[in-house]
């Protein structure tokens, strides 16, 4: 069923591995990237929930909820790019 893991087999994986090395940089960039930003989404939450409508204060709470909706935009896309990148990879990959 599966083949046997020889030296050979990590040779191959090796070179693949290596090969597309700058791109797999790339995505692990966009994927730390994409972690950092969904960490501060819960805070900025925190932040309209306790500040800005326990004030009342309308200008923050807009401000708040702009900041809020450009971390969700940029983190979405950084999800998207790390999501091509390795997809470009696992197709470049299969077809040596």
């Amino acid at each position: 069923m599966f083949k046997q893991l020889n030296v050979n087999n990590l040779k191959r994986f090796g070179k693949m591995v290596f090969k597309y090395k700058k791109d797999q940089f790339i995505a692990m960039l966009f994927m730390i990237l994409n972690a950092l930003l969904s960490l501060a989404l819960p805070f900025l939450m925190m932040k309209i929930i306790d500040e800005a409508i326990s004030s009342k204060d309308i200008i923050y709470l807009i401000k708040i909820i702009l900041l809020y909706l450009a971390v969700f935009v940029i983190q979405n896309i950084c999800q998207v790019f790390s999501d091509y990148i390795y997809s470009r990879i696992g197709k470049k990959s299969y077809l040596i």
